[in-house]
């Protein structure tokens, strides 16, 4: 699961960057959720949230919309379904070489450079594609915030 945010967009578009974390983050948790009840609504599926650490007042913040959107729910998940998937999320420090988040690092820039340049040539991005979640030939679990609006599409 991927969330790409243009900041620039987001900003004219909003106005402010106050939650731009916390919309990512619920961004993936949605999507995420979304692949567990598409690929195993048989078993036991749940997750835990790991993010690496970007100083006491972000990690705060995070936690605070974390457990508001786990309480609230987002426009597409309600909460007892959030409830049933979501264990708990988790800061970690860069320096405890988590493997999920030395993932995500390796696959960032190609994501974004998909998203920001799509018509240039991105090999690595070509590699990543294969194992970005689909459902029925769309790709979920690729999501970009905002969703540009046709005035502004390039």
């Amino acid at each position: 699961m991927s969330c790409s945010t243009l900041k620039d967009l987001y900003v004219r578009q909003f106005g402010r960057v106050g939650t731009l974390y916390g919309q990512s983050l619920s961004a993936v948790i949605e999507r995420s959720i979304f692949y567990l009840d598409d690929r195993h609504a048989d078993g036991d599926t749940s997750l835990e949230a790991i993010l690496e650490m970007r100083g006491k007042r972000e990690d705060n913040a995070l936690r605070t919309y974390f457990a508001d959107v786990i309480s609230k729910g987002t426009f597409w998940i309600p909460p007892e379904r959030m409830a049933r998937h979501i264990r708990s999320l988790k800061f970690r420090p860069k320096s405890d070489n988590v493997i999920g988040l030395q993932i995500a690092d390796i696959v960032a820039y190609p994501i974004a450079m998909h998203i920001l340049h799509p018509e240039r040539e991105n090999i690595v991005y070509d590699l990543i594609r294969g194992h970005i979640y689909c459902n029925e030939g769309r790709l979920l679990g690729e999501k970009v915030v905002p969703k540009p609006l046709p005035s502004e599409a390039k």
